[in-house]
């Protein structure tokens, strides 16, 4: 089964909005807009929830990342994360980490939970959530 999330691009696409530079393999930088979008393309089995996240520079109409794989156990045992940072051209470097999990509380009817929170330094800046039914982990 296929969990539609293009909905999330346009939620997290103005959540996003410091202007960064995100660091590329080797010496090189490449510069960005600060501006991003995500989206997570979901798919289930019984066991887990996979998801494969891109990240668009929505100014330079680039793509930073793609297909980033994110997995949680349907019966929320599990859940992970991946994260990029970014160096604004003013202050400190930004940490912006993506979750895939399941809502706690929700097994009667299960919810999964895409959360996105961004950190400059130790102080978080920006935290924001989209939840969507997810199957049970028993069929």
């Amino acid at each position: 089964m296929r969990l539609g999330m293009k909905a999330l691009l346009g939620f997290l696409a103005a959540a996003l909005v410091q202007p960064g530079v995100v660091a590329q393999s080797g010496d090189k930088e490449q510069r960005d807009s600060g501006r991003y979008g995500l989206a997570a393309d979901c798919t289930h089995d019984d066991t887990w929830l996979n998801c494969k996240v891109s990240v668009r520079d929505l100014v330079y109409d680039n793509i930073l990342f793609t297909d980033w794989k994110v997995s949680a156990k349907l019966d929320g045992a599990l859940s992970n994360t991946i994260g990029f940072e970014g160096h604004p051209a003013q202050g400190k470097p930004q940490q912006v980490a993506v979750t895939v999990g399941m809502v706690e509380g929700s097994q009667n009817s299960p919810l999964a939970k895409v959360a996105v929170q961004v950190h400059e330094g130790e102080n978080l800046i920006q935290d924001h959530a989209l939840t969507f039914p997810a199957p049970s982990a028993a069929h």
